[in-house]
C-alpha cells in the first residue's frame, strides 16, 4: 500500500543556504514511483515552500504554517484555519507589554504579499526574517488593516525569556484557544514564538491530508528537526530526527539521522528505513 512520507522543509529537506540537493530530489522521485505518498510539512508561508519546491520541478502536496493551511500539488485548497480577529486583537493588545515583535502571515496566495508587519514594531530581527522574500511583504501603519486578512499565524521575536513570559500571557488570557511553541533551533537566547489557532499542528495537517490518500498515522514516516515538528514526530509511526535537530526531538523521535540537512540526512534515513535498515 505504501507509505505516507512527510518531510520538513527548513533544517531537514532544505541545506543551511536553502536548496534541495540533487539527491534528495532523486531519493523523493523514486519514494512515490515505489508507490510512497510524499508531501512537505513546513512552518513556512505555502507560497514560499511551493516557490522552493517549483525551483527544482517538486510537485508535492504542501502542509504550510505549521497545519493551519493545506493545498495538494496543484495549489488547490483542500483545508484553512485562520486565526479569528478578535484573538489577534487580544494577542497584538497583551504583546505591548513585552519586548517581542510580529509578523503576521497571510493567506495571500492570490495576493502580492503574504506577510505583513507594522513599522511600529521593526527591528533588526524582522528584517532579517523578511529577507527571505521582500517582495511579497506588507507594511501597515494601523493594526486596523489586519481586518480584512485571513491570518494565518503570529509570529513574534524576541529574546527567550520574554517569549516565554509572552506565551504564558497568552496561555492564561486564552485557555485552549491557540497553538503556540518557541523555536529555539537556531540560537540559544533568542527565539520565535509561532502562534496559531486551536488544534493546528503539523500532525492535524497530516492527518487531514492523510485521508486524501486513504492513509492513517499508521502509514505515517515522517523527519524533522525542531519543536514544531514534536507532535509529528511522536505520533507517527515511524518519527526520524535529524542529526542537527533540537535535543527534544530526538530524545522523542523513533531515530536520528547519520547525517544532517546539509549531507541529504532526510531522505537518506527514510530510504534506510523502507530498506528495512532499522
Amino acid at each position: 500500500m505504501g507509505y505516507f512520507i512527510l518531510l520538513d522543509l527548513d533544517g531537514t529537506l532544505l541545506t543551511d543556504d536553502k536548496r534541495i540537493q540533487k539527491e534528495d530530489i532523486e531519493r523523493i522521485q523514486q519514494f512515490k514511483e515505489e508507490g510512497h505518498q510524499v508531501a512537505i510539512a513546513t512552518g513556512r508561508r505555502y507560497y514560499s515552500a511551493r516557490e522552493i519546491l517549483n525551483r527544482y520541478d517538486l510537485k508535492l502536496p504542501i502542509i504550510a504554517n505549521n497545519g493551519a493551511i493545506l493545498r495538494d500539488e496543484k495549489d488547490q485548497l483542500l483545508y484553512r484555519k485562520p486565526i479569528s480577529l478578535d484573538l489577534i486583537q487580544g494577542i497584538i493588545d497583551r504583546s505591548q507589554f513585552f519586548d517581542v515583535y510580529p509578523v503576521f502571515h497571510i493567506d495571500g496566495f492570490y495576493q502580492t504579499y503574504d506577510m505583513i508587519y507594522h513599522t511600529r514594531d521593526f527591528n533588526c530581527e524582522v528584517l532579517d526574517y523578511l529577507r527571505d522574500e521582500p517582495l511579497r511583504v506588507l507594511k501597515i501603519r494601523d493594526y486596523k488593516n489586519l481586518h480584512d486578512q485571513v491570518i494565518l499565524s503570529a509570529i513574534y521575536f524576541g529574546l527567550d525569556y520574554e517569549l516565554k513570559d509572552f506565551q504564558q500571557e497568552l496561555t492564561q488570557s486564552y485557555p485552549g484557544m491557540l497553538s503556540m511553541h518557541i523555536l529555539r533551533n537556531l540560537d540559544n537566547h533568542f527565539g520565535i514564538l509561532e502562534i496559531m489557532p486551536e488544534k493546528v499542528d503539523k500532525y492535524s495537517g497530516a492527518l487531514r491530508l492523510a485521508k486524501n490518500f486513504h492513509k492513517t498515522s499508521d502509514a505515517m514516516v515522517t523527519v524533522g528537526d525542531d519543536v514544531n515538528d514534536l507532535t509529528l514526530i511522536t505520533r507517527a509511526k515511524v518519527g526520524i530526527a535529524m542529526k542537527n535537530a533540537a535535543p527534544e526531538l530526538k530524545e522523542a523521535a523513533n531515530f536520528i539521522s547519520d547525517y544532517d540537512n546539509n549531507h541529504c540526512g532526510a531522505t537518506e534515513c527514510v530510504e534506510k528505513f523502507l530498506k528495512g535498515g532499522f
